[in-house]
């Protein structure tokens, strides 16, 4: 049986942040690969913690969660740029 303590705590790991070396080991490539990536709009964006950029791992949305982006089959990410 789960009490109420170890249940918000699993779901505090399930929705931790990943830093890009975390994300590079996920995908199964380099860091700078990462940061093209996302500058195309081929992966989740990073969100910015003060100075740290952490990318969130699980969301349940594909476009924000990195495991949910490659659950889903690994969709374009690429928002359009307002004018």
């Amino acid at each position: 049986m789960m009490n109420k303590n170890s249940q918000s705590t699993t779901e505090n790991l399930e929705k931790a942040l990943g830093d890009v070396e975390c994300i590079a080991e996920i995908y199964s490539c380099s860091t700078r690969h990462v940061i093209r990536m996302v500058e195309a709009g081929k992966v989740p964006a990073p969100v910015r913690v003060g100075n740290l950029v952490r990318w969130r791992l699980r969301t349940g949305d594909p476009m924000t969660g990195v495991y949910d982006h490659i659950d889903a089959g690994c969709p374009n990410c690429h928002r359009s740029k307002s004018k």
